[in-house]
């Protein structure tokens, strides 16, 4: 047997990798637990220099040792609604990663670590902890992530970009 057909045994699809842009992590509250929330600032506070390093990985399920490396991210920018950016999918990954984003079962979730945070009592809805100073640390995807809004929402193919689920 060559070497082509064990490669081909191994990972018998041999996909290409993919693009999409999407929202890492939306502007409103995540729910922490009952009574606790967390907000990003969005309005400055936001350190996306590693996300735009143009070789940051993309995770899955925030697996911090990096071994579930599934693909990389190309860019991220502060937007009005949140942090949105565009990622790549390695052909590599894992055939449950490639069925998740097929059936549109996979989001994006962020890691960020906190740099200075401000705590707020709201009345009638407990505390509300707010990083007004923040490192984004990586994206992972995720099946259901914190941030609601935190979604893959283009794919490019052949060259234009297309709505998932369009």
């Amino acid at each position: 047997m060559g070497e082509k057909d064990e490669k081909d045994e191994k990972n018998p699809t041999m996909r290409e990798n993919r693009r999409f842009r999407g929202l890492f992590v939306g502007a409103g509250t995540i729910p922490i637990v009952p009574g606790l929330r967390r907000a990003l600032a969005m309005d400055g506070g936001a350190d996306l220099r590693r996300l735009n390093a143009g070789t940051h990985p993309v995770l899955l399920n925030h697996e911090g040792d990096y071994l579930m490396q599934v693909g990389r991210i190309v860019s991220a920018k502060v937007a009005k609604r949140g942090v949105e950016g565009e990622v790549e999918i390695f052909g590599t990954a894992p055939e449950e990663v490639h069925n998740a984003l097929d059936n549109g079962a996979a989001n994006l979730s962020i890691g960020f670590r906190p740099l200075k945070n401000e705590y707020i009592d709201v009345e009638d809805e407990g505390m509300l902890i707010r990083s007004i100073m923040w490192e984004a640390d990586e994206v992972s995807l995720v099946a259901v992530g914190a941030s609601r809004d935190a979604r893959l929402e283009e794919e490019e193919i052949d060259g234009k970009w297309k709505a998932i689920g369009a």
